[in-house]
């Protein structure tokens, strides 16, 4: 059973791999992810974060377009609370308090479950909290009599009227400290600072609820019939899809039509492919090593250092512009990376001798 997982701020990859350790765990869903993860004929889709502002968010037309495709497609906790509740009626699998309080129409907006967050690189450590995790907090705090029902209203209210980018727990606590006592305060920061995000709750109950399928190799529901309309934006989302896919590294045409490129390279190819899709994103610090062994291959390096006046002049003269040069940078980087790890080659080495029956290097 192949199952693909979009998550970020709310549960991190390893948490989700202690439930379900052979799963796709993917970034927050933008815009045609769904779209392209369906190309990987998954069985299951768990949508539990996706981009709001800095990418357009994942559309409902590829959501549906995944169920009419026989995928199961859950939503919990952020995003996928938002779209499951739009989309229950079609199909989509709603999980958790807050997909309950979306469908009920208790929660409306957007902004219950949008949250500022740093990126992968470091995590999607929050610099703000969700509204729904900071009720929830609140919520168990009344429980636990650390506050008043009448002080819980007072700090949501004034936290909801903040901009979402600036509600966090530093925030809450300044509320706090207008109506609690310096040790009341106390005893209500140390709680906070305890409790489970409600989003992760969710999130954790979906990965249970997957988990359950999986072990007893059954299936969900498939969703009801329904009319797909194969619209001009579905058309046009579709037809970006396919260039993407075919997309050149290079805007050269003179390069891209010189068929002698490819004579001897094929295993170097592979080699680049897999580096690619193995190796993690490249730091800037990453680069410096793999961008001075380039420099002086092309004798464009002085003092130990690349020459960016003699790089920039090869570069116009090949016609790569200097984006495509930094992400060459990026990829070339990768492939020193991936040597690095390989550390002791020789048993593959053995294999490429077997593969090309060179028989003779070996008796």
């Amino acid at each position: 059973m192949k199952i693909i997982v979009f998550a970020g701020p709310t549960i991190s990859e390893q948490e989700i791999k202690t439930i379900l350790p052979m799963v796709t765990v993917r970034p927050p869903a933008k815009q045609g992810d769904i779209l392209k993860e369906k190309a990987s004929n998954p069985d299951i889709i768990l949508l539990i974060d996706g981009t709001f502002e800095q990418h357009p968010a994942v559309w409902h037309k590829e959501i549906l377009d995944a169920m009419k495709s026989n995928v199961a497609v859950i939503g919990c906790s952020s995003m996928g609370a938002l779209r499951a509740s739009e989309l229950s009626v079609y199909g989509m699998i709603g999980v958790g308090e807050i997909f309950q309080q979306f469908d009920s129409g208790k929660l409306e907006d957007d902004d219950e479950v949008t949250l500022l967050h740093t990126d992968s690189q470091y995590g999607y450590a929050h610099i703000s909290e969700a509204l729904v995790d900071i009720r929830h907090a609140l919520h168990e705090c009344v429980v636990k009599n650390l506050i008043s029902e009448n002080i819980a209203i007072l700090i949501e209210a004034e936290l909801k009227a903040t901009w979402y980018p600036n509600r966090t727990y530093t925030l809450m606590f300044e509320i706090a400290a207008k109506h609690l006592s310096e040790t009341a305060l106390k005893s209500f920061t140390d709680y906070v600072n305890q409790i489970t995000s409600l989003k992760k709750l969710d999130a954790l109950t979906a990965l249970k609820l997957v988990k359950d399928v999986q072990e007893k190799r059954s299936t969900f529901a498939p969703p009801p019939e329904f009319d797909f309309s194969f619209t001009d934006a579905w058309q046009m989302m579709l037809d970006e899809f396919v260039s993407e896919k075919t997309q050149s590294l290079y805007s050269n045409d003179t390069l891209l039509k010189s068929g002698t490129l490819l004579a001897g390279c094929q295993p170097h190819i592979l080699n680049r492919f897999l580096a690619s899709k193995l190796m993690p994103n490249v730091s800037k610090d990453d680069t410096f090593p793999t961008m001075l062994k380039i420099a002086t291959t092309w004798d464009c390096s002085s003092a130990g250092k690349p020459d960016f006046n003699k790089l920039g002049g090869v570069l116009d003269e090949l016609g790569i512009t200097p984006n495509e040069f930094i992400a060459f940078i990026e990829r070339e980087t990768t492939l020193d990376m991936l040597k690095a790890k390989l550390a002791n080659q020789t048993s593959f080495a053995i294999d490429e001798v077997l593969s090309t029956g060179e028989l003779e290097k070996l008796r």
